[in-house]
């Protein structure tokens, strides 16, 4: 949904209202807040885009009376916000988005969580809620990569993650060594000793 940088600049400085926004993948609702902060990052003359996609499911396989069948655990969507003149703009300033989907039928008897999901693909739970009409409800203060999926995959899916995190062991190899300017110096190196596919932003020692 596309709509004028203005449009939600007048609503966000001249009220205290909320925007919502609905398309066919999600209702998306921006506190005061999170409107504001959207209105003052975009161009004023430019537009604002609201992005929902749907962009995966995942199923396992399920045992019943009459054999196997397929069964929806997890449905993934990407919400974006993106200004005509500058891009994606991430950060609501401490505003509130509040946005509900609609889940598959197979999970409607389900407990359901939700999850953010980082760049390296790790799940972060989010507050979020199951509604009696078949929609999940969560809510965030950024946008992102986003997954609705029953409690138990969730569970299984973060205790995978954490033991690969644990698994985890590095090398810490020192050396006498000299700075530029003469002065005595240790060269620390730190290399990865088993190879789990994380990638590290940094080490504190």
């Amino acid at each position: 949904v596309t709509i004028p940088t203005a449009t939600i600049e007048t609503i966000a400085t001249e009220t205290d209202a909320a925007v919502t926004i609905k398309t066919d993948v999600a209702e998306i609702k921006l506190d005061n807040t999170a409107a504001a902060a959207i209105a003052e990052q975009a161009a004023e003359d430019g537009t604002i885009s609201i992005v929902a996609v749907k962009t995966d499911e995942k199923v396992v396989e399920e045992e019943t009376a009459t054999g196997e069948t397929e069964k929806v655990t997890e449905v993934h969507f990407e919400l974006k916000v993106v200004c005509s003149e500058r891009g994606v703009i991430g950060d609501f300033q401490g505003g509130t988005v509040t946005v509900t989907v609609p889940v598959p039928k197979d999970m409607h008897t389900e407990e359901l969580v939700c999850v953010y999901i980082d760049a390296q693909g790790h799940y972060h739970k989010v507050t979020g809620v199951k509604n009696a009409n078949g929609t999940f409800t969560f809510t965030t203060d950024h946008f992102s990569s986003y997954a609705v999926m029953t409690a138990e995959e969730a569970e299984k899916a973060i205790a995978e993650q954490k033991a690969k995190v644990e698994s985890v062991k590095l090398k810490l190899r020192s050396a006498n060594s000299k700075t530029s300017k003469g002065k005595k110096a240790i060269k620390l190196t730190v290399s990865e000793v088993t190879d789990t596919g994380i990638d590290f932003d940094g080490y504190v020692i």
